[in-house]
């Protein structure tokens, strides 16, 4: 894009539903078939507690909304987990939290569209501890001259408020069971692992 005075510009633009929406791939290469790709991944299991937890804080701000969750973490993953057993691996969003963490399924869909040096993945802890890193390979990704990070000035903007909800050890090590083999898959198409559970 070029703004009035023909200066180059990048545009960028984010969300955490493109990696999971089925149509989202198809749509982003009709319009732009040399598209960038940028997916941050996070410990699937982590993923799913913080939707959830994104979901109770919407039940006490916006009336009505169809992602706010008044159900217990428990009975969610129990049920998805069930729907999952039985055949079942999409669960109708919005509210689907287990099948989102399923990250190489939908990294292949992306792949049947762009080809794989069009796609930058790294992962959230990564970004978190060695900040300025993972933003230089992001740089040399989107072929960008080298830039002078202001460590200084890298802070989070948002946190996350969840007050006192913790997760129960037996939910998490049921959690982490079911994506081991998953996550064991996509470390090996990455050739690398994350540190996850």
């Amino acid at each position: 894009m070029r703004n009035d005075k023909n200066q180059s510009l990048l545009t960028f633009e984010a969300s955490v539903g493109y990696i999971h929406n089925p149509r989202a791939a198809a749509r982003i290469y009709k319009y732009n078939p040399n598209m960038k790709l940028i997916l941050i991944l996070r410990d699937p299991v982590d993923r799913a507690f913080s939707q959830w937890n994104m979901g109770r804080n919407l039940t006490k701000v916006v009336l009505d909304s169809e992602l706010a969750e008044y159900r217990e973490f428990r009975e969610v993953i129990t049920y998805e987990l069930d729907l999952i057993k039985s055949g079942l691996k999409a669960v109708k969003p919005p509210l689907s939290y287990i099948p989102r963490g399923l990250y190489l399924e939908q990294i292949e869909n992306y792949l049947k569209l762009f080809p794989r040096h069009q796609i930058f993945i790294t992962e959230n802890k990564k970004l978190k501890l060695h900040r300025v890193e993972v933003l230089n390979e992001i740089i040399d990704f989107l072929e960008l001259p080298a830039f002078q990070w202001n460590e200084g000035k890298l802070v989070e903007r948002y946190k996350a408020d969840y007050k006192d909800r913790t997760m129960d050890d037996d939910i998490r090590k049921i959690l982490a069971e079911f994506y081991h083999p998953y996550n064991k898959d996509l470390f090996q198409f990455l050739g690398e692992t994350y540190e996850w559970q």
